[in-house]
């Protein structure tokens, strides 16, 4: 029998595909419908979560300072999208702004109930986790980029349009957040060569996606990045992340 932590660990690798195919149906027939769609497995494990707290004898607060910090501003950008469905911007009504404040709070609280339900699990790597997903919708749109399908929300000429993505600078960004991830895991080619041999493929593949894409601005700050871990250099420009904040807006503007 599957332990519920493994289903819900499960569920949790299967919702990046599904909010890929939950993209492509939003702009390729029924918005709602399709954003829906996309959040189906977070809304699964978030049920079964209450479910599994009906059964208990007592509940325990689980949260911190930084979960209500996190929330915050969460709920800022709900109150964006409703500032903007008042105030008249095209497309907004009432559903489809609800569809997006939920795009923004289930995920994030499905994450929580992954991190709380492995708690005890002392092999758990939430970071293996979330990267087994993150390669599970590369490869998705990989098959259907192949299969002739083409994004219904943003794309060029020429370039390589993964259908099951949010446009193309999402493709890129996505793709150098996964690099960067795997570099944490490109180590030990002697003691682990085959794991590290595969890796280096799967690195390849998306830098050579990547490039296919063809979005020049996340190249760049892929390879500044990438420039600074290798050096190891990361650690020391931390006191430039705050800084970053105010000036990256204007950049990528």
């Amino acid at each position: 029998m599957i332990s519920k932590r493994r289903l819900l660990n499960g569920i949790f690798v299967l919702a990046f595909p599904f909010y890929g195919f939950g993209l492509y149906r939003a702009f390729k027939g029924n918005l709602s419908e399709g954003l829906v769609l996309g959040i189906v497995p977070f809304l699964l494990i978030i049920a079964i979560h209450l479910i599994d707290m009906v059964y208990r004898p007592s509940v325990r607060n689980m949260t911190n300072r930084v979960y209500w910090v996190g929330l915050l501003y969460l709920v800022s950008l709900c109150g964006a999208q409703w500032f903007a469905y008042f105030t008249g911007f095209p497309g907004y009504n009432t559903i489809n702004t609800t569809v997006y404040c939920l795009l923004f709070l289930v995920p994030f609280h499905a994450s929580l109930i992954i991190q709380l339900h492995n708690r005890d699990n002392d092999e758990f790597n939430f970071s293996r986790l979330l990267l087994t997903g993150l390669l599970l919708l590369v490869a998705i749109n990989l098959v259907g980029y192949m299969s002739g399908q083409r994004n219904a929300i943003h794309g060029f000429e020429g370039r390589m349009n993964l259908p099951y993505m949010h446009g193309v600078y999402d493709a890129a960004h996505i793709l150098s957040f996964i690099n960067l991830m795997l570099l944490f895991h490109l180590k030990d080619p002697l003691r682990r060569p085959l794991r590290f041999v595969g890796l280096s493929l799967i690195y390849g593949l998306n830098l050579a996606i990547m490039i296919n894409v063809n979005s020049r601005l996340s190249f760049m700050v892929f390879v500044v990045l990438t420039v600074l871990f290798v050096f190891r250099a990361m650690r020391g420009m931390r006191s430039l992340f705050l800084i970053s904040l105010f000036t990256m807006p204007l950049l990528m503007s």
